[in-house]
């Protein structure tokens, strides 16, 4: 917005607002579908640049050793949450779906997400540094 950055990629409830104020434009979503908010909005894969899919996600996340009895609770405590009424609304419009699985289903998309962004790393040379943090 202040002329200082050419591109940048950023979620829809951080961007939207400046979108719609026409502080910046839109080029394109990079999710797999177009979003129900913004459905003039292209993909990546639509622009040209196919299988691109960086998403945002949050998820809940316990210490290993949480009896499952209490996370199969805490899961179906914001589970339901996200599936109210109000709460479907706001993220809808604010470009955000709310997805709301198993345990299970989001241990699995966790470890997909970090094997996606492990091959990317290595491809191009990049490695971790793991350091303490002050």
């Amino acid at each position: 917005m202040g002329g200082e950055v050419t591109v940048l990629f950023s979620s829809l409830p951080t961007t939207l607002p400046h979108v719609n104020a026409g502080k910046i434009r839109a080029l394109a979503i990079s999710s797999l579908k177009r979003s129900a908010v913004v459905p003039s909005l292209p993909t990546l894969a639509e622009s040209g640049v196919p299988d691109f899919e960086v998403i945002n996600w949050y998820g809940f996340l316990a210490p290993a050793r949480t009896p499952r009895r209490i996370i199969d609770r805490l899961n179906e405590t914001a589970v339901r949450q996200l599936r109210a009424p109000d709460m479907l609304a706001r993220l809808t419009n604010e470009g955000t779906d709310a997805i709301g699985g198993t345990p299970d289903h989001f241990r699995d998309y966790i470890a997909k997400e970090l094997a996606k962004w492990d091959k990317l790393g290595r491809a191009v040379g990049l490695r971790a540094d793991h350091q303490k943090l002050p």
